[in-house]
C-alpha cells in the first residue's frame, strides 16, 4: 500500500513538470516585456546625469518595474490558489488508497483552516515578488553607478560616442540612455533566475501545504496516529538533503509526525513530496 502511494506521488510530480513550464514561460514573457521598457525608457531620456540618477529611477523606472511587479503578484496569486486546492485533491486520493473510512473534500476552503493556510501562503508569495522587483531596481542603481565610476568594458573611442562633447561634463557625471541599456543584461539574468524559482517552489509549497492540511483534517475527523512520509525523486539530481529527510524521522524510514513537519520545499527547486502514513498499513 504504501509503495502504492509513493509510486502515484512521484507520477503526479514527473506530471506538474509540464505546468511548471508553461508558468515559467509566462513569468518571463513578462520580464522581457519590462526589461524592453526599461531599455525603451533609458532610450527616450537621452542623457543622463549621476546627480539626477535616483530621481530617474525613482519618476522613471520605479513605475515600470511595478507595474510588472503588480501583474506577476496576480499571475502567481493565481497558480497558487489551483495548487493548493490540487494539493487538497491529491491528499483526498492518496488517503483514498489507504481503504480507510474518509470523508470526501467538498471544494470548498473559505472560511476554514484551509483558507488560513492560503492565506499565509499568497502572503508569502507576495514578499518573494516584493523583494525580487524590488531587486531589479537596487541592480539598477548598482548597474548603472558602476558604469558611471568604471566606465566598464567600454575604450575610450566607445566612450567619445556616447558622451556629450558639446557638454564640459566629465564621462562620469553624464552618460546616454543609450549606453547605459547595453551594459544592465546582468539584472535582467538576475530576475530571470530568480523568476524560475518561483514558478517551482511556489508550486511546490502550495501543492505540499493542501495536501498535509487534508492529512491533518482526515486524522483529526477519521485516522489517529496518521504521520506523513516524505517521498524524494530519485534521480541523478536529488541533492544530499532531500535525501536525508526521506531517510530521516525516529526511525530513519522518512517517517514524520504529522503534527510536526514542515512540509517541502525543503530548499529551492525542492521536488519532494508528502503521502500519508500508518504503521497499521503495512508496505
Amino acid at each position: 500500500m504504501i509503495q502504492e502511494m509513493e509510486d502515484e506521488a512521484l507520477s503526479f510530480m514527473e506530471k506538474r513538470k509540464k505546468i511548471e513550464a508553461v508558468r515559467q514561460k509566462e513569468m518571463l514573457k513578462k520580464n522581457e516585456e519590462m526589461f524592453k521598457e526599461l531599455v525603451a525608457a533609458l532610450l527616450l531620456a537621452g542623457q543622463i546625469s549621476i546627480s539626477f540618477l535616483p530621481s530617474f529611477i525613482q519618476n522613471e523606472l520605479r513605475p515600470i518595474v511595478y507595474k510588472y511587479r503588480n501583474e506577476q503578484q496576480v499571475y502567481v496569486d493565481s497558480f497558487i490558489r489551483d495548487d493548493y486546492r490540487v494539493g487538497i485533491e491529491t491528499g483526498q486520493k492518496l488517503l483514498s488508497l489507504s481503504n480507510e473510512e474518509i470523508t470526501p473534500f467538498d471544494g470548498n476552503t473559505s472560511g476554514s483552516e484551509y483558507e488560513e493556510v492560503l492565506v499565509s501562503l499568497l502572503l508569502y508569495a507576495e514578499r518573494i515578488i516584493d523583494n525580487q522587483h524590488e531587486t531589479v531596481l537596487g541592480n539598477l542603481n548598482r548597474d548603472i553607478t558602476s558604469i558611471y565610476i568604471s566606465n566598464k568594458r567600454l575604450s575610450n573611442r566607445e566612450v567619445e560616442k556616447d558622451v556629450d562633447t558639446q557638454n564640459n561634463s566629465t564621462l562620469n557625471t553624464i552618460l546616454t540612455g543609450a549606453l547605459i541599456s547595453r551594459y544592465i543584461s546582468p539584472t535582467f539574468n538576475n530576475i530571470n533566475n530568480r523568476t524560475h524559482m518561483t514558478a517551482q517552489n511556489e508550486t511546490n509549497r502550495a501543492l505540499n501545504h493542501g495536501i498535509l492540511m487534508r492529512y491533518l483534517i482526515a486524522k483529526r475527523d477519521n485516522i489517529p496516529g496518521l504521520q506523513v512520509k516524505w517521498v524524494e525523486v530519485r534521480d541523478e539530481r536529488l541533492c544530499k538533503y532531500c535525501r536525508e529527510a526521506a531517510h530521516g524521522g525516529e526511525h530513519a524510514n522518512g517517517v514524520y509526525n504529522i503534527d510536526d513537519v514542515t512540509p517541502p520545499p525543503l530548499h529551492s527547486r525542492c521536488r519532494c513530496i508528502l503521502i500519508p502514513f500508518s504503521t497499521r498499513w503495512g508496505d
